[in-house]
């Protein structure tokens, strides 16, 4: 995702009803991603057949990360990231 030509990554699980966060800047997700997530969530729920009334608000977690001294490194951990999760075959 690239928010204001800043490369950020989001990772999200809709079985464990939880969003990553990763930003070599440490900000936090934009307002506006988090509230257009936090509203198909529940659309996405009912299209899969399950009960929006027992579902959990997504958690969001922001994790401490690499952080980039300059002004050009997003990228590079961007594709750091996503190839280690991937290399890793990290699922959860």
């Amino acid at each position: 995702m690239n928010f204001r030509r800043h490369w950020q990554l989001l990772v999200m699980s809709m079985q464990d009803n939880y969003a990553l966060w990763f930003c070599s800047l440490h900000r936090p997700p934009p307002t506006q991603l988090r509230q257009a997530i936090d509203c198909s969530i529940p659309a996405s729920i009912m299209m899969g057949g399950r009960s929006i009334v027992n579902s959990r608000k997504i958690a969001w977690i922001s994790l401490k990360c690499n952080r980039q001294n300059g002004s050009y490194e997003c990228g590079y951990y961007v594709m750091y990231w996503m190839t280690h999760i991937v290399r890793s075959h990290i699922t959860s």
